[in-house]
């Protein structure tokens, strides 16, 4: 007989609890429009948060200043927090503890 263990896989929380910061990586996910891309947070200024973004996470870390200042695009954090149920994706470190925002 085996023994069920039950864990917790990931910790989560809804997306409008994020707080954006540097390094966040963020996946959209456009069920409707099959919009897809990935980006990584590289700073926030008031209700924007600037994402460097492409369609593969390879090609966001292994960009050059310049394709990086090309692929840097301003969201406005309203976008987020009004989006329907797993439009984006934030996988963020808060105290040392991987947290994914849905």
């Amino acid at each position: 007989m085996r023994n069920k263990v039950t864990v917790d896989i990931a910790k989560y929380r809804t997306i409008d609890k994020w707080a954006p910061k540097p390094g966040d990586l963020v996946i959209k996910h456009g069920w409707i429009t099959r919009t897809k891309w990935f980006g990584i947070v590289t700073g926030c200024q008031g209700n924007f948060v600037d994402i460097v973004v492409d369609g593969l996470p390879r090609l966001v870390i292994m960009s050059n200043q310049a394709e990086i200042d090309t692929k840097t695009k301003s969201f406005n954090l309203a976008e987020f927090m009004a989006s329907f149920v797993g439009s984006y994706t934030v996988i963020s470190i808060e105290n040392g503890e991987q947290i994914i925002f849905i």
